[in-house]
């Protein structure tokens, strides 16, 4: 059977293929998954059973706690567009990862990857598989080849049986089978030539056996237009690849056969100075070189002024007299890659890798077969409650019998309710009814009819319902909301709610607990589409790209990609990055708590900027409240250093009167001084004149004395 398999046409094994995983299992869960997503959209009664509570005169009601639960689910795990970080395989490339991390965000939002994700959650509860496709849709960039993705319908997914992987990485093939009009395809495949195509009107995908009440449409069936069987193929292979290092300058780099050759065809150049041969194979460095060459020659020597000069050992001396460097002679040859991969200076080797055979028919007929540039299934699945096959399980088949139970319960309590608040009137035969029915009939009453002569009827008393019947139907949906991990207080219930704030945040917190389990899937899987989209980018973005991101606060973020700037390529798409998503950044958050958190911080004086907690509110026109902050505290930081200014200047010119006081009263001191020292100087000199004149009096009083004693005498 292998060697048949090998030996069939692409187109043919695509049928077979199709066929045999369409049966046996595959079928089983198939059925399965209908019911389920008919069950989460409300049809959650079976069809006979339907018919039996009609033929009673009761309705087929449901009390529906699995789709609430589940969407209040879903919007736990997805309420926040994902983060991605981005590393680059060598050093010199960690300068772009932020750039690159934008860019994969770019492309997110370009495929509506909120979206996608949301849908792909819904059939992960309900069939227990979802997936994304990521694809290259060639005119999805204003007519230029883009890196998209979208979430695949499970039941449009044919998975090889032996796949025991929970991401189905070993599966030998992946099919994704779909009905498509004819218009669909001439809108995705213009040239598409219908001729031979065979039509395919039948479908693919089972009848769900639910009984809609409502009259809910959950499969189309079309008739109006052409309609073919789309086989889209994956088949994982070992391809055959050269493998090249260059130690000239640390390149290392796995070619096809193609791409090797032309690589061996490049250029190189071998320049030998003072007996040395050293080998150039950057292309920008050779194209330097090789312009030297036709302008000087094969041999050139630079001088001292940084110059080149042409010739021989004569010609070492320019006409403005500038000497050479001593050594610096070098002979330039031209050569090509060729020739280095003979001498060993360039090594190669051939290496198998994995790759993706893609095979795509349409009809049955033969569009696409072609191995893609990734080495993991751009279809990438992941799977809820794995069985280590591809056909798992979805929370739906685990709540369904809780939710029929519930269902019954509810059909139990409306007809309990029917027929205590309804009168029955026994009235004995040949009694004319139509009357009584005109007139009691309006208000629900019942008229049953009894012979007389078997004795007066007896009328039946029923009984309360029992205590215990309430408290067994809030189990029943206590334990549905644990399974999904959606509890009613996550979704406003005040009769749950703690009563106090930190309560509050403790109990979510554990909520949230439950769900990691599923959160680790999503974000595996979303891990492993950014990185089969990180292998597709190169071959679909090797040009420059410009990109615009409008961020939270409205500001455009312009990056560009691929650009050539001397001898270096900025933001080089063509490298190897590794991406992964933010550990939980599609989770919801409490921003009422946060913003709570972030203002005590604030009052402790632990956070300086207030901006951080006006952003976790929910305003419409945040920015321009940001902007007016950033004004107003623009302002109040000016008016701040102004008064320290004047501050400093009051106290300078404080000091400066009191210098000036100081300089007064000195001079004041020092007039006084001299106007004192000259009343000094006159009081000593009229001291000393009225002591001189003392003095002479003195003396000639005594003279006087002695002459008047010698006339007595």
């Amino acid at each position: 059977m292998t060697q048949n398999l090998k030996n069939m046409k692409p187109e043919d094994l695509n049928e077979y293929l199709f066929l045999q995983y369409k049966s046996g299992d595959r079928g089983r869960w198939a059925t399965t998954s209908v019911n389920a997503k008919a069950f989460f959209r409300g049809l959650q009664w079976d069809e006979t059973d339907a018919q039996a509570l009609e033929a009673n005169n009761q309705p087929a009601l449901t009390d529906n706690e699995v789709t609430p639960a589940i969407e209040l689910l879903i919007s736990n795990l997805c309420e926040n567009q994902p983060r991605f970080q981005v590393a680059g395989r060598e050093n010199s490339d960690s300068k772009v990862a932020s750039d690159v991390a934008d860019f994969i965000s770019w492309l997110w939002d370009k495929s509506d990857g909120n979206e996608k994700v949301e849908e792909s959650v819904i059939d992960w509860e309900c069939t227990g598989m979802a997936g994304f496709h990521a694809y290259v849709d060639a005119h999805g960039d204003n007519g230029k080849p883009a890196v998209c993705f979208y979430a695949i319908n499970p039941l449009e997914l044919y998975i090889d049986p032996n796949s025991k992987r929970e991401d189905t990485e070993d599966a030998a093939h992946k099919l994704i089978v779909c009905r498509k009009t004819r218009e669909e395809i001439e809108n995705w495949l213009p040239e598409f030539d219908f001729k031979d195509a065979q039509q395919a009107y039948e479908t693919d995908e089972p009848i769900t056996d639910k009984h809609a009440s409502q009259d809910e449409v959950l499969s189309v069936d079309d008739f109006t237009h052409e309609k073919y069987r789309v086989i889209d193929r994956y088949t994982k292979i070992k391809d055959k690849r050269y493998k090249v290092t260059d130690s000239t300058n640390g390149f290392e780099k796995v070619f096809t056969k193609d791409e090797y050759i032309a690589y061996a065809n490049e250029p190189a150049v071998v320049l030998v100075k003072n007996g040395k041969e050293m080998y150039v194979t950057e292309k920008m460095v050779v194209k330097k070189w090789l312009g030297i060459l036709e302008q000087y020659g094969e041999i050139i020597h630079f001088m001292s002024d940084e110059s080149i000069m042409s010739g021989v050992e004569h010609s070492y001396v320019s006409p403005q007299g500038t000497l050479p460097l001593p050594g610096s002679t070098t002979m330039i040859k031209s050569t090509n890659k060729i020739e280095l991969l003979n001498l060993g200076i360039i090594k190669y080797e051939q290496v198998f890798i994995d790759r993706i055979r893609r095979v795509l028919t349409v009809g049955k007929k033969l569009i696409y077969n072609s191995v893609m540039p990734v080495s993991k299934y751009p279809i990438i699945t992941f799977q809820l409650h794995h069985n280590r096959n591809p056909f798992p399980q979805g929370d739906i088949t685990l709540v369904k019998p809780l939710q029929e139970q519930l269902n019954k319960f509810n059909s139990l309590m409306v007809t309990y309710f029917t027929n205590i608040t309804n009168i029955k009137v026994f009235v004995p035969d040949g009694t004319d009814l139509k009357p009584l029915e005109e007139n009691l009939g309006k208000a629900g009453t019942q008229i049953f009819v009894y012979d007389p002569e078997f004795g007066t009827p007896i009328v039946l008393q029923i009984p309360p319902l029992p205590s215990g019947f309430f408290q067994e139907r809030q189990n029943i949906i206590s334990q549905i909301q644990r399974i999904l991990g959606s509890y009613s207080f996550q979704d406003g219930d005040q009769s749950q709610a703690p009563q106090t704030f930190g309560g509050t945040l403790t109990i979510e917190e554990n909520m949230q607990k439950r769900i990691r389990f599923k959160r680790k899937k999503i974000e595996r899987a979303i891990n492993r589409l950014a990185q089969v989209m990180m292998q597709m980018i190169p071959n679909v973005y090797p040009e420059e790209k410009v990109i615009r991101i409008i961020r939270p606060n409205h500001d455009v973020k312009e990056i560009k990609f691929n650009v050539q700037e001397g001898n270096q390529i900025i933001n080089d798409l063509s490298v190897e990055y590794d991406v992964i998503m933010v550990a939980g950044s599609m989770l919801g958050t409490n921003r009422q708590a946060r913003a709570q958190a972030l203002l005590d911080l604030y009052r402790e004086k632990v956070l300086q900027d207030k901006s951080l907690i006006i952003e976790q509110l929910d305003l419409p026109n945040i920015s321009e409240i940001l902007e007016r902050e950033n004004m107003i505290t623009q302002a109040q930081q000016v008016i701040q250093q102004l008064q320290e200014q004047v501050k400093q200047l009051s106290g300078q010119l404080q000091t400066k009167s009191r210098e000036v006081i100081q300089a007064n009263e000195k001079v004041i001191v020092e007039k006084f001084k001299t106007s004192t020292d000259k009343i000094k100087n006159r009081g000593e000199v009229a001291v000393m004149l009225a002591s001189q004149r003392l003095n002479d009096l003195t003396k000639e009083t005594k003279q006087k004395k002695k002459e008047n004693v010698k006339k007595v005498s």
